[in-house]
């Protein structure tokens, strides 16, 4: 009998411990129609299965929140009643999170749900996305004070609070560096005439930094595009010309800096971004959350320099890394004729 007993044990399915949260987790917050959500499989440490499998875990109505992009596509999501308890089990879970100041926001995770982008129009028995993410949908512990998150970090961030007021003159000053690197003068042609847009945060040590991003595309042919982005930090000082902090060729470059931050103390700037989308010739991916590093080297765009670069083989990340990945994008598929 003991030895039955052992083997029917041995037979039972066994349910995976609760995940645990990923070291040094730091995840934009996203925030549509009063609602807030997070990338779960960059907060705690799940990767997403099968797309199939993955819509199985939705049950009820599926939602429609819109997300202010320049096409028609809207987030759809569907309770997730379905996932499996060690993904369930993480509801109730505190979330450590902060706004753009760097105050502090008292958050759990309230719920799971399956997204997508898809149609408002869609089919809506089902998501109908070309891929899905589990979103943990955030709520504020209660008796807390109202704010507005814009990210969840496990660590200490130091944040860089947004400035309204620029200070005299600094605008002209920071637009002229702009446009005097050598990485926007290789590519000025494909801005088409945009001007970089600036956003104002302030150092805890005291100089002024502004953030300017400027968005445009290569065109090869009429169904043939990519993305160009470049993002630069500038530091301003009374009385000294601005001195680069930190650069990035960011493809989401139509998207807005939501705040800047250092979240571990390197000195290494990032910049959590709202709504992009890279285009991909007609194809491409719209995200809706983006944490960004803006390395002191910048981005290296030298004609030069890269076509004497040696060809190397692509990296392929694991499925554990893209699920790891703070960014929440979705890759969308128009055609082209």
């Amino acid at each position: 009998m003991a030895a039955d007993a052992r083997v029917d044990a041995a037979a039972a399915p066994m349910t995976p411990p609760p995940p645990t949260i990923r070291p040094g987790a730091t995840v934009p917050v996203v925030s549509f129609e009063g609602r807030r959500f997070l990338k779960l499989t960059a907060w705690a440490s799940l990767v997403n299965p099968s797309l199939e499998e993955l819509e199985r875990w939705g049950r009820g109505p599926v939602q429609v929140l819109e997300i202010g992009t320049h096409d028609s596509r809207a987030l759809r999501l569907q309770p997730a009643d379905e996932a499996p308890a060690h993904w369930r089990a993480l509801i109730g879970a505190a979330v450590p999170a902060y706004q753009a100041d760097g105050t502090a926001c008292a958050l759990t995770i309230a719920a799971l749900v399956v997204a997508t982008l898809g149609y408002p129009d869609g089919d809506p028995a089902h998501l109908g996305g070309e891929s899905d993410e589990v979103l943990a949908e955030l709520a504020p512990v209660d008796g807390a004070p109202p704010c507005a998150p814009v990210l969840a970090t496990v660590r200490q961030p130091q944040f860089f609070a947004p400035v309204t007021v620029p200070p005299r003159g600094g605008a002209k000053a920071v637009m002229a560096a702009f446009t005097a690197l050598p990485a926007y003068r290789h590519e000025r042609r494909d801005w088409h005439q945009a001007r970089p847009r600036l956003r104002w945060f302030a150092d805890p040590s005291g100089p002024i930094v502004a953030v300017a991003t400027i968005d445009g595309y290569h065109e090869d042919g009429s169904c043939l595009w990519t993305a160009r982005g470049l993002t630069v930090a500038f530091a301003l000082s009374p009385g000294r010309s601005p001195r680069m902090r930190g650069a990035s060729a960011i493809a989401y470059g139509t998207a807005a800096v939501e705040a800047v931050l250092d979240s571990d103390g390197d000195g290494v700037l990032e910049a959590v971004l709202g709504i992009g989308k890279i285009p991909v010739g007609a194809d491409g991916r719209t995200g809706l959350g983006s944490l960004a590093v803006l390395p002191r080297a910048g981005p290296s765009i030298d004609p030069a320099t890269d076509d004497a670069a040696p060809d190397a083989d692509p990296v392929i990340p694991s499925d554990d890394e893209l699920a790891a990945s703070p960014d929440l994008d979705f890759d969308y598929t128009v055609g082209c004729d």
